[in-house]
Parts: C-alpha cells; sequence; structure tokens
C-alpha cells in the first residue's frame, strides 16, 4: 500500500487544483478518477470548448486549462489511479483504507 497525505477522488480541474494548493502545503496527493486521463469532463466530453469562468483568463479552451493544471502540478508529483471507481472509504487510524476493485470504463 502506497502512504499519502490526501487522497483526491475525481482528477478533473478541481482534484487537480486541489493538487496545487496541498502541494503549496507540503502535502502529497493521490487521485483516483474512473476516466482513463486526468482531466474529467472537460477532456471527455469537450477538450476544444471554450470556458469563460477562469479567474485570469478572459477564454481559455478545455483542454489547454487541463494542460496548464498538470504543467502547474507537475513539480508536486501526484501519484494517478485512472480507469478505476473509488467504492468504499473506511476510517482506520491512523490510515484511512481506500478499496478500488478493478472496473472498466464503458466506452
Amino acid at each position: 500500500m502506497k502512504e499519502t497525505d490526501i487522497i483526491i477522488i475525481g482528477a478533473g480541474p478541481t482534484g487537480l487544483f486541489a493538487v496545487f494548493e496541498a502541494g503549496l502545503l507540503r502535502l502529497k496527493c493521490h487521485l483516483i478518477d474512473t476516466l482513463p486521463q486526468p482531466g474529467g469532463q472537460l477532456t471527455e466530453l469537450y477538450p476544444k470548448k471554450p470556458i469563460f469562468d477562469i479567474p485570469g483568463y478572459p477564454s481559455v479552451g478545455a483542454g489547454e486549462l487541463i494542460d496548464n493544471l498538470m504543467e502547474q502540478i507537475k513539480q508536486f508529483q501526484p501519484e494517478f489511479t485512472l480507469s478505476e471507481t473509488a467504492v468504499t472509504l473506511e476510517k482506520n487510524k491512523p490510515m484511512i483504507p481506500l478499496s478500488s476493485p478493478p472496473t472498466r470504463v464503458p466506452k
């Protein structure tokens, strides 16, 4: 079992930004996502769609936003578990084990 400070369920824009914020606090993150690549719905459904509600960007492409977030978090070396679904989360002192059975993502 790998040790991490924070498990983030969902590797979309919010999960990726959470890695950045946690990294500033020197916390190690592991992201889990059902999809086969980071980026969530932005990557899966509309990677070329312009996004207009990101502070500091009048307009940014969805794919570009994910690329920028991935570049931003690279320095913190997060770990990814992709194409798997987090099913249970159990509190156990001092760790919280997470079970994630192997699953296939429907196409």
